[in-house]
């Protein structure tokens, strides 16, 4: 770590003036503004105690002075000696700085007795020798110097032969002196060049740079290359010119740009330019020039007008006229001009006026726009306005009519010298049923005499007629006013059927209806052969079968209205050489029924154990099939019994009511 020399006394000499210092790990700082603090800069505590020993490699190697490693020599006054501090400061000043010197054990009076000092490095620890921390030296005082890192003590004025006592400026008022190498100690030791001399070096583009040699015989930094010219010698670059060309240039031994070379492989044209050309009717095309510069194709000609410049045209308008207009030099055409030399009509137009007795005539306009010649005069009435006559009137009677203002005869007049009827009129009278007898008047206007009765009718309004209907019922119908039968009215005290008609009864039984349309009794009787089945106990046997499959059959049968089940027996003998697998199949269902079938199987081994009851519904239309397995019938029965054969029951009922129709039921094994 870094410490200011007042911590260094306080910590390594114990010298006096140390009060009021409460972090001694911690550098100095000045108190007053603007002042430059000088330290003695103690080489670095980097390691722990308890690893230093791994360390001692790296501190052997930091030890060995090396241009790589700037010393850090930052003394304000080098040559500053005990006497100039006591011609400044006064004796206080120095006597401060050395109090308790002598009680340190710093090695000095060694080092004082010797008569000279030549240039050796000593025993690690002992005053100039190299080192890296504090820890390093027996004086505790590592500090840097023109020959490296070496351990040292606090001096008052002496020193050893090429050592000097130099003070340092530790900030505020507090001065420090250490011994420290001479400038001819340290040119013995750097030997890199001779004090005060300078030297020079090409650097970058033709430049030149200097460094010079310091009085302890080490060279300065070099400086920054100055004077240098635009490129390095021999280098060539190239660059566009023209339109899309290229050219070079070469730097000269001078570190200049020589002048380049004439441009080459140039194009058509400045990239990006334009040119544009008149084309079609006062339009314009262009082309560019492309980044290769190359011209592109013609645009589509864009912005033409209508017409080719100078050019005119005209149109028919009006009746018959001639308008013109012209192509502008915008090649847009002109306004169209008024239209000349018309006719006296429109083609096609109609003219139509007043003629004759109320008619009319009319001309039309000919394709020339002159009229055409008149038609005839259509459309006339019946008479000229204000003419009149005498016309026949009512029973042979005379009226006047005149001519009205449209050419129509008004109304007659009062009819004069009337008879009794028209000659011609005819007139009738009723009678008989609903009949008609006529006369009719003479030329004289008289009526002449009745005639005999025509076009009666059938009956006499309000007479009523009968007739037998539907079932031994009566129907009715009355004569209308006109003389003619009305319809006949519903059947009326129907019996209960027609003679001879038969229905269903009772249990899919039949009945007849008497002449008296009453039904007759009730002829019950059963449909399918296997009743009475209703039970277990009382189930239809039918025929034995064997598990071959060649025994299985059917049979059809019906559940009647009354809703009464169906059972069937059938043993099935279990043959050498067959499988047994009893199977019951229900289909033909009538529709709208949902019948269900029951399986169930006893065993001839009554040692057996038969399965279970399996049932399945069938919906109308549908089928289900029923399958069961009888192989527990032979269990238990010794171990040459191998009978599966037994009885298998069918139950068939129905869930929603029954039919007359038939069902069907196939079974096997």
């Amino acid at each position: 770590m870094k410490l200011s020399a007042v911590a260094l006394l306080c910590m390594g000499l114990l010298l006096v003036g140390c009060d009021g210092i409460e972090e001694p790990d911690r550098p100095l700082e000045s108190n007053q503004p603007n002042q430059s603090v000088d330290e003695v800069q103690l080489a670095p505590d980097i390691t722990e105690p308890n690893n230093r020993e791994n360390e001692q490699t790296k501190q052997d190697e930091e030890r060995q002075p090396s241009e790589d490693r700037p010393l850090d020599v930052n003394y304000e006054e080098a040559d500053r000696t005990a006497e100039d501090v006591i011609e400044d400061e006064g004796e206080d000043a120095l006597d401060e700085a050395s109090d308790g010197v002598d009680d340190a054990d710093t090695g000095q009076e060694d080092v004082n007795k010797a008569d000279s000092y030549k240039f050796e490095f000593p025993e690690p620890g002992e005053f100039g020798s190299q080192c890296a921390e504090n820890d390093d030296c027996h004086s505790g005082l590592c500090v840097p110097s023109e020959i490296g890192y070496i351990c040292t003590n606090v001096c008052v004025a002496d020193c050893p032969a090429n050592w000097s006592c130099k003070a340092a400026n530790i900030g505020g008022q507090d001065v420090m002196f250490v011994c420290l190498p001479s400038n001819e100690m340290a040119c013995e030791y750097n030997n890199q060049c001779e004090a005060g001399s300078n030297e020079e070096e090409s650097c970058g583009n033709c430049g030149k740079r200097t460094r010079s040699c310091s009085e302890s015989c080490r060279w300065s930094a070099w400086s920054a290359c100055s004077g240098e010219g635009e490129c390095l010698p021999g280098i060539t670059q190239d660059g566009v010119c023209g339109f899309c060309g290229h050219r070079s240039r070469t730097c000269s031994d001078t570190c200049r740009w020589n002048a380049w070379e004439e441009c080459q492989d140039q194009g058509e044209c400045d990239a990006g330019s334009v040119v544009t050309e008149d084309c079609g009717l006062c339009g314009e095309r262009s082309k560019h020039c492309t980044a290769q510069c190359k011209w592109s194709d013609w645009t589509a000609c864009s912005g033409q007008g209508q017409c080719v410049l100078g050019s005119a045209e005209d149109r028919a308008c009006g009746n018959c006229g001639r308008e013109t207009r012209t192509c502008s030099d915008t090649c847009n055409w002109t306004e169209w001009s008024a239209c000349e030399d018309q006719g006296v009509c429109t083609p096609g137009e109609v003219q139509v006026e007043p003629c004759g007795k109320c008619g009319e005539r009319m001309r039309t306009c000919t394709f020339a726009c002159g009229w055409g010649d008149w038609t005839p005069c259509t459309g006339q009435g019946e008479c000229v306005p204000g003419a009149w006559k005498l016309d026949s009137c009512l029973n042979c009677g005379l009226a006047q009519v005149t001519c009205q203002s449209d050419c129509t005869w008004g109304e007659r007049g009062s009819c004069l010298g009337t008879g009794t009827c028209w000659p011609g009129a005819v007139e009738e009278l009723a009678c008989g049923k609903c009949g008609v007898q006529t006369r009719t008047c003479t030329d004289a206007c008289g009526w002449g005499a009745w005639g005999s009765c025509t076009s009666q009718g059938v009956c006499t309004p309000g007479q009523v007629e009968t007739r037998e209907c539907g079932n031994c019922g009566v129907a009715t119908r009355t004569c209308t006013s006109r003389c003619q039968w009305g319809a006949w009215s519903a059947c009326k005290s129907e019996g209960e059927c027609g003679p001879g008609d038969v229905e269903a009864c009772g249990n899919c039984g039949r009945r007849t209806c008497t002449s008296q349309c009453t039904w007759g009794a009730c002829n019950i009787g059963t449909v399918d052969q296997y009743e009475e089945n209703d039970k277990k106990a009382t189930a239809r046997v039918l025929p034995r079968i064997t598990d071959h499959d060649g025994d299985a059959t059917g049979l059809y049968a019906n559940i009647n209205p009354t809703n009464d089940p169906d059972w069937f027996k059938v043993h099935i003998t279990d043959a050498t050489g067959a499988s047994i697998d009893p199977w019951v199949r229900l289909s033909q269902v009538p529709l709208g029924q949902t019948y269900r079938i029951c399986v169930y199987y006893e065993c001839n081994q009554a040692s057996g154990v038969p399965p279970e009851r399996k049932c399945v519904h069938v919906v109308g239309g549908n089928q289900g099939t029923v399958k069961i397995s009888v192989a527990g019938c032979d269990d238990n029965c010794g171990a040459t019994c191998y009978d599966n054969g037994g009885d298998m029951f069918m139950w068939v009922h129905a869930l929603d009511g029954g039919s007359c129709s038939s069902y069907r039921l196939d079974y096997g094994a």
